[in-house]
């Protein structure tokens, strides 16, 4: 057999991510968090990352003309990456956000952002397998930018009619037989 020379290009280099797991001020990073599932899943974190990019309704489903079927607005949510510009592949979806009754003014990306939630699978429509958060309250610069949870502020608004038709004394409604 004739010698056959082959080639290849050179191996990949798998560099060690300059991201750590946990900042110094006591933050996940979205790696770190990630790579930590088991014991950080179903509880309640905060990440620090950049944000990537987010979710704005479009103006034509944002208010649909009267009488008219338009395509109902996502959830609102947002990326956080490790590092600014990074890839949306490697960022963590923010979920439930409140946008009511004002939209809160978030930043540009690539701003540094803490951002409290609970690391789950799914929340409010969303699902990833490596995890999201449901948001609970976002920082820039130490200061609230947002606070709360569209979800949370839904059931507690419920449960703050329900409480004071109960007061008023009106009978509960009950389901048509």
């Amino acid at each position: 057999m004739p010698k056959i020379k082959v080639d290849l290009p050179p191996p990949p280099e798998f560099k060690q991510s300059d991201v750590p797991e946990k900042h110094p001020d006591g933050t996940w990073s979205v790696n770190g968090l990630r790579k930590k599932m088991e014991r950080s899943l179903n509880q309640e974190v905060e990440v620090k990352g950049f944000l990537l990019e987010l979710y704005v309704c479009p103006p034509d489903r944002a208010k649909c003309p009267k009488g008219q079927k338009c395509k109902a607005c996502e959830q609102p949510h947002f990326f956080l990456a490790d590092k600014k510009g990074g890839k949306k592949e490697k960022a963590i979806l923010v979920a439930n956000y409140p946008i009511k009754p004002k939209p809160p003014k978030m930043p540009e990306a690539g701003a540094e952002l803490v951002v409290k939630g609970k690391f789950v699978r799914n929340a409010g429509g969303f699902a990833a397998s490596d995890g999201l958060l449901d948001h609970l309250e976002t920082k820039m610069d130490g200061k609230p930018i947002v606070s709360g949870n569209v979800f949370i502020a839904a059931e507690e608004d419920l449960k703050k009619k329900v409480d004071a038709a109960e007061k008023k004394g009106l009978p509960k409604k009950r389901g048509k037989k």
